[in-house]
């Protein structure tokens, strides 16, 4: 694999991160990630919750039982604070994305050959789908590594049947499981439903690979089900029912199989806008191929779907920023499979066909390059007006000071008062964000009497942030 590919899409990433996105948390999911990756940082997995907590109240950071606590799993956030204390936070999503092409181009070259793993990676890693979900700060680059590590040593493991290889596949599903449960949960399922019922019906034998493969697994297990107990006291309510308890799996009166169904659609016309339409209608063609593929194979290429049958089951449109998050992981299954069938129509069609496939081609490098400048323009203004009053903040007050926030942040496409107030979770940066509480601000204004006070907004018809001191 070219390490001159891997250098473009690293950099590509690091540069929209840096240039569109403005290194800044366009979601309450990244920042509540950043505030357990601090935590564990400074080696404790939640903060003590400030005795006035109304004021610093922010989306999936819960607070209970003298506890502030991020709703997340560990996973992402336990790389982030490596990432923290190295300084090395914006290059951590690029170089784990990069790391994880090197995966799948290994697993696919092992199951297609050279020609789609390569094809894959090219038709995959540039679209608008993927360079701004891994220029971003969420969870999905870290699952996708440990997917593409699953991948690549469970088939070396069936390939040589050595425990090293089980034990590297068993820590890898472990480790995704403790960063996005249902997604790793989904894609790793049938994969290991089909290799046990093979064991179940004596068309496999059993070995000591599987016994170690489990061991690890549910030790794995074990860790996250304990993170789990350290912070809510019940290894099987995880943080973010434990802090929401609306948050459930399974069909109820507020969410139906018609609305798992809706949301499948919807998700779909939204994948589109991201990622070339002709990539998803020529995948779904090729599934109905007659070509003769082996288990492992046939897995592979309907890999998308696990993820789409598992989120039928959760309630949230939600994690729909830059795309349908949910289904990000799924992606290569798709694009991979799309190279397959590519390499074998180009290998046995008609000059006729080979224009087609051509042309199809360059209609969709077009029409993505269009997608890309497209959202690159309008996410670099979101970015920038819903980071200008801390930009502002930054330039300006006199410190320590703390910045009582009110009201929507930004124009083009808004955050709301509840997502921006974001701090570290000792509280003691220079500058703090608190609620606006109205009169009772001067509680707070008590409780800290040397800061400077300023109140935080953005005036939607200037289209610029604004400061206004607050005398006590």
């Amino acid at each position: 694999m070219s390490v001159l590919f891997l250098a473009a899409t690293l950099l590509t990433y690091y540069a929209f991160n840096r240039l569109i996105l403005h290194s800044f948390f366009g979601s309450g999911d990244e920042h509540s990630s950043y505030f357990l990756a601090d935590c564990i940082r400074q080696g404790k997995l939640w903060a003590t919750p400030h005795p006035l907590p109304d004021f610093f109240e922010v989306v999936h950071i819960g607070n209970k039982a003298g506890k502030w606590f991020s709703v997340y799993p560990p996973g992402w956030p336990a790389i982030w604070a490596i990432g923290l204390k190295l300084n090395i936070t914006n290059w951590l999503n690029p170089l784990l994305a990069s790391i994880s092409f090197v995966f799948f181009y290994r697993a696919v070259k092992k199951l297609f050959g050279f020609v789609p793993a390569y094809l894959g990676l090219v038709l995959m890693c540039f679209t608008p789908f993927f360079i701004f979900n891994h220029a971003a700060y969420f969870s999905h680059s870290t699952a996708m590594l440990t997917i593409s590590i699953f991948l690549f040593t469970y088939l070396k493991w069936f390939e040589t049947r050595s425990p090293a290889w089980s034990v590297l596949c068993a820590f890898a599903i472990g480790y995704g499981l403790g960063t996005r449960y249902l997604t790793i949960a989904g894609l790793v399922a049938p994969f290991l439903l089909y290799r046990f019922v093979r064991i179940l019906l004596r068309k496999d034998r059993w070995d000591n690979s599987y016994l170690v493969f489990l061991i690890v697994l549910s030790f794995m297990m074990f860790l996250n089900l304990y993170f789990n107990f350290l912070i809510t006291g019940n290894f099987f309510d995880a943080p973010n029912h434990y802090h929401h308890r609306w948050e459930h799996l399974g069909f109820q009166d507020d969410y139906t199989l018609v609305d798992a169904l809706y949301f499948v659609i919807a998700r779909f016309f939204f994948l589109m806008d991201w990622f070339p339409p002709a990539f998803i209608v020529l995948y779904l063609f090729s599934l109905f191929r007659p070509e003769k593929r082996n288990p492992d194979q046939l897995l592979f290429c309907y890999g998308f779907f696990y993820l789409v049958f598992a989120y039928l089951f959760y309630y949230s449109w939600g994690g729909n920023q830059y795309g349908p998050r949910y289904y990000l992981c799924g992606i290569p299954f798709l694009t991979f499979t799309l190279a397959v069938c590519i390499r074998d129509w180009w290998r046995k069609g008609t000059n006729e066909i080979k224009k087609f496939i051509l042309g199809l081609l360059i209609v969709a490098a077009i029409g993505n390059f269009y997608s890309l400048q497209k959202n690159a323009r309008y996410h670099e203004v979101v970015s920038s007006e819903r980071k200008a009053l801390y930009d502002t903040a930054e330039q300006n007050v006199k410190r320590p000071a703390i910045v009582f926030i009110i009201g929507f942040l930004g124009d083009r496409l808004v955050m709301s008062e509840e997502d921006a107030v974001r701090n570290p979770p000792n509280l003691d940066a220079s500058i703090l964000y608190a609620h606006d509480l109205g009169e009772k601000n001067k509680l707070l204004m008590n409780y800290y009497p040397e800061r400077s006070y300023y109140r935080g907004f953005y005036d939607r018809s200037k289209k610029e942030a604004r400061l206004e001191e607050i005398y006590a």
